[in-house]
C-alpha cells in the first residue's frame, strides 16, 4: 500500500519524484532493521534448529533486497515503464531456477534454497537500479526524518492492515511447524499457494 501512496503523490507533483523516492528508500532502510530484529526474535524464540535460523536470516536479507526493488517499482509505475520491472524480475527468476536446481544436488537444504533466493533478489535489485537510473539515483541529500514521517503518515493505516493480514496468513505455518513435521508444513504451504490464485 505504501507504494500506491507514493505513486499517487509523485503523479500529483512529478517534480517531487526523486525526493519522494529518496524518502521511500530511507523509510525502507529504517523499516528493515526493525523487521529483521522481529524475525530474529521469532526464529530464536521458537527455538528452531541452527540451519532453520540461518535460512531465516537469509530470507531476511532477501527481504531487504526486495525492499530496494519496491522503491524502483514505484518509479517504473510513475514513468509508465513497468516493462522494465517485468524484465528485471524475469531475469531474476531465470537466475533462480537453475541455481535452485544446482543447490538441490547438494546437502545445503533450506539454507541453500534461501541463498539462491538472495542471489535472485540481488540480480533483481541490480537490474532495477540499472533500468531506473534515468529517474532515480539513490541519494541521502533529500533525506530528512521529518520528511519520512510526513510521507509515511498516510501509509500507516494501510501498513497496519497489511501487517495484520501477514500475521493472519503466516501464523498457521508457524503453529503447524511446531505441531507437525516440516513435510506437513511443506504440503500445507504448497496447497495454500496453489489455491490462492483461485
Amino acid at each position: 500500500g505504501t507504494g500506491d501512496v507514493f505513486v499517487r503523490d509523485i503523479c500529483g507533483d512529478p517534480a517531487s519524484g526523486p525526493r519522494k523516492l529518496s524518502i521511500l528508500a530511507a523509510a525502507r532502510a529504517i523499516q528493515f532493521p526493525v523487521a529483521f530484529v522481529v524475525l530474529a526474535a521469532v526464529l530464536l524464540g521458537l527455538h528452531y534448529p541452527a540451519r532453520m535460523v540461518a535460512a531465516g536470516f537469509l530470507a531476511g536479507l532477501g527481504m531487504s533486497l526486495y525492499a530496494g526493488v519496491l522503491v524502483y517499482r514505484v518509479g517504473f509505475r510513475v514513468t509508465l515503464t513497468i516493462e522494465r520491472d517485468v524484465i528485471a524480475e524475469l531475469i531474476s527468476v531465470i537466475v533462480l531456477v537453475p541455481s535452485v536446481a544446482l543447490v538441490s544436488k547438494t546437502d545445503w537444504g533450506l539454507v541453500g534454497i534461501f541463498a539462491c533466493q538472495v542471489l535472485s533478489r540481488a540480480v533483481f535489485l541490480l537490474l532495477c537500479v540499472w533500468f531506473g537510473r534515468g529517474f532515480y539515483r539513490p541519494s541521502w541529500r533529500d533525506f530528512s526524518a521529518s520528511g519520512v514521517a510526513e510521507s509515511l503518515r498516510p501509509c500507516g493505516a494501510i501498513g497496519f492492515s497489511g501487517l495484520l493480514v501477514l500475521v493472519y496468513e503466516t501464523v498457521d505455518l508457524f503453529l503447524l511447524s511446531r505441531l507437525a513435521g516440516f513435510a506437513d508444513v511443506g504440503y500445507y504451504s504448497g496447497a495454500q499457494r496453489f489455491i490462492w490464485p483461485l
